[in-house]
């Protein structure tokens, strides 16, 4: 839930009986693994689209311009905030956005590739 936190399994030693817990923490470190599981979200929409296998993949990688444009599009946020930055991922909206980019032969196509 954005402005919520991240849920994160914590194990708290400082009490007198260590106690394992569920709580809600928050910070750039926690968005890392969820943007790179985005991201691959995307890729798999894209290669979805494209109808590839798996052996395909390896020669063909979607250019990461697109991935780019992606993540804007599937954002909560139009525009920048140093608070909430782009604001959270719509993921099925990623997803979708990547097939269609795929089924649709490839969008900018520059910038290089992201090998993942």
């Amino acid at each position: 839930m954005p402005g919520h936190g991240v849920p994160i399994f914590w194990h708290d030693e400082s009490k007198s009986n260590p106690d394992d817990y569920w709580k809600y923490s928050s910070g750039t470190s926690y968005s890392a693994p969820f943007l790179a599981a985005a991201i691959s979200v995307i890729i798999e929409g894209y290669y979805d689209g494209k109808g590839w296998s798996s052996d395909y993949r390896n020669d063909h990688r979607m250019p990461y311009d697109d991935i780019i444009d992606v993540l804007f599009q599937a954002s909560s946020r139009s525009s920048f905030s140093m608070r909430w930055g782009y604001g959270y991922i719509n993921l099925l909206e990623a997803y979708t956005y990547g097939k269609d980019l795929g089924s649709e032969g490839g969008g900018s196509g520059g910038g290089g590739y992201l090998y993942i």
